[in-house]
C-alpha cells in the first residue's frame, strides 16, 4: 500500500480539551504536536471542554495547526 492509498481516521480525547482550570494549555499544544505527526484525514474529538471559551477559538486554533478548513460541526456555538 502506498501513501495514496492512505486514509487516517483519528478518535482523540484530550481531557478538558487539554486546557486546565488555570488556563494553561501545555497539553493543547503537546496534542496537537502528537496529531500534527498522525496527519488524520479525518479527526473526531469528544470532551471538548472548554472549547466554546473565547468563541471557540480553541476549536479554530486546533484546526489551523492541523492544516484544516475548520470543524464540520462542533455543536459549541448556537446561530
Amino acid at each position: 500500500m502506498n501513501s495514496t492509498d492512505e486514509f487516517r481516521v483519528v478518535s482523540w480525547n484530550v481531557e478538558h480539551n487539554g486546557i486546565s482550570n488555570s488556563g494553561d494549555d501545555a497539553k493543547w499544544h503537546l496534542a496537537m504536536d502528537v496529531l500534527v505527526e498522525l496527519q488524520p484525514h479525518v479527526l473526531l474529538r469528544q470532551e471538548i471542554t472548554r472549547g466554546d471559551m473565547f468563541g471557540g477559538r480553541a476549536i479554530w486554533a486546533e484546526a489551523a495547526r492541523l492544516g484544516g478548513n475548520g470543524p464540520a460541526h462542533t455543536g459549541l456555538v448556537s446561530e
